[in-house]
């Protein structure tokens, strides 16, 4: 049996969070929420997740920070970045620092787990490569 996909989600915004991951979870995909970066840090640092959805702009620790340090400290998942503002720039700025993905609120879930389905088979394909 395939290994059952585990995301992360980070978003302030709990009602967007919450939604994200029900739907998910809807899909089989294992969810665990964080409120901020700060959080999501936390939980990157102690448990496995296959890919993260982070929002751009949170208190505390905003989605490029937390991009930042995965790409300098944290473990080595894809992430895709959701914003309410689509920006060209901070789409740019996200993808440098290792975005896979950079969606627009609000989107199509379905479009999401498409998205986090072939970044994360990419990520696995990448890494038996190596």
């Amino acid at each position: 049996m395939a290994e059952r996909m585990r995301v992360l989600v980070v978003d302030d915004e709990k009602n967007i969070r919450e939604s994200i991951e029900r739907y998910l979870k809807l899909e089989g995909i294992e969810t665990v929420g964080a409120e901020n970066g700060l959080a999501a840090k936390g939980h990157l640092s102690e448990e496995t997740f296959h890919a993260v959805v982070m929002d751009l702009r949170m208190p505390g620790m905003t989605g490029l920070q937390l991009l930042e340090w995965l790409k300098d400290e944290g473990p080595r998942i894809p992430a895709i970045m959701i914003s309410a503002y689509g920006e060209v720039k901070d789409a740019v700025n996200a993808m440098k620092l290792g975005a896979e993905d950079y969606i627009v609120k609000p989107f199509d879930p379905t479009e999401l787990v498409v998205r986090l389905t072939k970044i994360i088979e990419e990520r696995k394909t990448r890494d038996s490569l190596e």
